[in-house]
């Protein structure tokens, strides 16, 4: 599992404001043709959130420079939480109001 994710790109989308949640099982796995992704799949997109204002993402997009920081775009964060979110079983950790965060995370679902 650690030479999949050594392979891939890492970056940081970094929010100003307290932004990404956290809960039992943070780390989502997204891809955009396949429901149920595996690590091993070409094109999957790892996230993890370091912190609030912080999501470690790893991808295959080798074309973009490495180790790179990116300010978040509008409403990306619910677009993160949602894997998250949908992920966990047990609970989500948040410091900001949940249901504020739920609400986002419920837009987004519909948009997408």
């Amino acid at each position: 599992m650690a030479r999949l994710l050594f392979r891939k790109r890492r970056s940081l989308s970094i929010s100003a404001e307290d932004t990404f949640v956290t809960s039992d099982k943070p780390v989502a796995l997204q891809h955009p043709d396949k429901s149920v992704p595996g690590l091993a799949t070409q094109a999957v997109v790892v996230t993890f959130p370091v912190s609030p204002t912080r999501l470690l993402v790893m991808d295959d997009n080798h074309a973009e420079p490495l180790n790179q920081h990116y300010r978040l775009k509008l409403r990306a964060g619910a677009l993160a939480n949602l894997p998250i979110w949908r992920g966990g079983s047990r609970f989500m950790i948040t410091g900001r109001p949940i249901e504020a965060v739920l609400q986002e995370v419920l837009d987004t679902a519909v948009e997408h």
